[in-house]
């Protein structure tokens, strides 16, 4: 899996802070192991994202987006169908973890937003205290 990173000309360089980072995800073949929500913690100044996410089949892939506005920082994690004509129509769901680094000391509160395409968008948050 990839996440997509780009800079306009003049506009930013390589070195400017990435704080959505490590965001990987695995498939949970049985749907009642899926408990969709979120968790999220302090460790070592870094903010440790933990989530799972539900779907109508295993055929998804998942991407994660960030943005940020004052102490509010969301994490939008998109289920994308793979359209694959191979794949078996067992539902179930995917497991993610992400890390947000270089936020400094404050309070914020997390948003996480789950879309799954073909269906409803949900959405949690969880106040957390850098030190």
């Amino acid at each position: 899996m990839m996440l997509a990173l780009g800079t306009a000309a003049g506009c930013g360089s390589v070195t400017e802070a990435r704080p959505l980072q490590d965001f990987q995800w695995i498939a949970v073949d049985n749907p009642n192991d899926v408990h969709e929500g979120i968790d999220a913690a302090v460790f070592a100044g870094d903010i440790d994202l933990l989530g799972q996410i539900s779907t109508p089949t295993l055929c998804f892939n998942l991407a994660a987006d960030y943005g940020r506005s004052g102490s509010d920082l969301t994490v939008h994690v998109t289920a994308k169908s793979t359209n694959s004509s191979n794949c078996t129509k067992t539902p179930g769901g995917f497991q993610y973890t992400a890390l947000l680094r270089g936020l400094g000391r404050g309070s914020y509160t997390l948003h996480v937003i789950h879309t799954v395409s073909g269906g409803a968008e949900t959405s949690y948050s969880k106040a957390l205290e850098i030190q």
